[in-house]
């Protein structure tokens, strides 16, 4: 079963290696099919292979990698939208503080 923490070691090991996950949707967008691409492609392979076959239980963890990376970049990437639509929000808090502010004034 999928745990939280095993998502939150993927990331952890994603951002060691690659930094942390570009705010650029259109970036963010090719990560995460490229990912899909990967599991896709295990998926392909795992289906060549016999059902008992013994390599077809490596290539059956291997797709589960890459499913495990696909939800990590989606969770990032949740992740930065939240925290934009949080600074968005503190940001038309402020201006409108300011606004009214600037308007008594007058």
């Amino acid at each position: 079963m999928l745990t939280e923490k095993e998502v939150t070691a993927e990331i952890v090991r994603s951002r060691d290696l690659h930094g942390p996950l570009s705010r650029d949707h259109g970036k963010v967008i090719k990560i995460l099919m490229r990912e899909v691409l990967e599991a896709a492609q295990e998926e392909a392979e795992m289906s060549r292979l016999p059902r008992m076959s013994t390599t077809r239980h490596g290539t059956l963890l291997a797709l589960r990698v890459e499913l495990v990376q696909v939800v990590a970049v989606a969770v990032q990437w949740i992740a930065n939208i939240d925290n934009e639509r949080e600074h968005e929000k503190l940001y038309e808090q402020a201006n409108s503080g300011r606004d009214s502010a600037g308007s008594a004034v007058r």
